[in-house]
């Protein structure tokens, strides 16, 4: 099975990972793909709890997550609003 989104091109990259412009099929708009590539389990749960955090958050200024995986090389993503 492929990743569930194309990788169009990267916006930005930090200490722990990267932030990408994608398209996931289903959605018109492009989205934001932000990749955990530092895997460590401190790292995982930090990532893992920042979903659970932006999930629940509402603000017209801070970007809707829409979802969490793996990508199939076992890098967890966040998918956001661009």
């Amino acid at each position: 099975m492929g990743d569930p989104f194309q990788v169009i091109r990267e916006i930005g990259r930090g200490a722990t990972g990267a932030v990408y412009e994608v398209r996931v099929p289903g959605h018109e708009e492009p989205m934001a793909a932000k990749v955990l590539e530092v895997q460590t389990d401190q790292a995982r749960s930090r990532f893992e709890r920042e979903f659970e955090v932006m999930s629940r958050f509402r603000h017209s200024n801070v970007a809707t997550a829409h979802g969490f995986g793996v990508l199939s090389r076992g890098a967890p993503y966040l998918l956001f609003d661009l």
